[in-house]
């Protein structure tokens, strides 16, 4: 069955919060917001659920990936103007994150207080040494990552043939760190690349190394790198860079 995508609507939000609580319950900033394994998926729940209905679903910046009735998989990003939330709609979320999440917000700590930890620093200049407390580090997230596109790609190609064209979703973070691989870039150098909301990135896998085609791409040249690689021509393998670049 083809997988259709769509824009949320109110009665997907229970569903969806259930798919994103599953996909959120080992990201090491869940764990680490979220240290008790046990609550953490209730948590993740009411978290996706409440800022979908009182936020994502009024400015549009939710959909959903169906396969028939039922949601596997969901995205929610901030159009341009919508990234900062309404005194409303704070007022709107405040009650459900106290009953459903007040596993920080008790200790009465501002999110700008967590940017001066020492863990916060060493995310930021050496991730590869990162690890989050009662967590998972961020060079583990990577490896396993790294490991699961490669595997699926593989799989993909195998049963379509090479250059099969598929789309994943995930954390910000974790497309950076796929990303830098991709470059043969050392984690401690995934800083440097960006991963906006509602960006792709494409990379496209042969036999002897990836090619990066998009990074933190919007644009409509995006379209360009989602068409199948060239047929060779006979000179060059199709797993070899262009020298010099691409001539076309």
């Amino acid at each position: 069955m083809a997988i259709n995508t769509r824009p949320v609507h109110k009665a997907d939000i229970t569903e969806l919060s259930h798919v994103l609580g599953r996909a959120f319950y080992d990201d090491p900033v869940s764990i680490w917001i979220m240290p008790d394994d046990k609550a953490r998926v209730a948590q993740l729940r009411k978290f996706f659920g409440t800022v979908t209905h009182y936020h994502h679903l009024a400015g549009g910046g939710a959909e959903v990936a169906c396969d028939g009735p039922t949601i596997g998989a969901a995205a929610l990003w901030d159009p341009p103007g919508r990234w900062k939330e309404s005194a409303r709609e704070q007022l709107m979320m405040l009650s459900s994150f106290l009953l459903g999440s007040g596993f920080r917000m008790r200790t009465g700590r501002k999110l700008g207080d967590l940017f001066k930890e020492p863990l916060w620093a060493v995310v930021q200049a050496h991730p590869s040494a990162a690890v989050f407390p009662g967590g998972e580090g961020l060079a583990a997230v990577q490896t396993r990552a790294v490991a699961a596109v490669r595997d699926h790609d593989a799989r993909l190609a195998e049963q379509h043939g090479g250059d099969a064209l598929w789309l994943a979703c995930t954390h910000g973070d974790v497309i950076k760190a796929v990303v830098a691989d991709a470059l043969g870039l050392h984690l401690d150098g995934f800083q440097r690349v960006s991963a906006d909301p509602a960006s792709i990135s494409v990379i496209r896998y042969t036999r002897l190394r990836p090619f990066v085609l998009h990074v933190n791409h919007t644009g409509a040249r995006l379209t360009s790198a989602l068409t199948p690689a060239p047929a060779s021509n006979g000179e060059t393998p199709p797993d070899d860079a262009v020298v010099g670049g691409s001539t076309e």
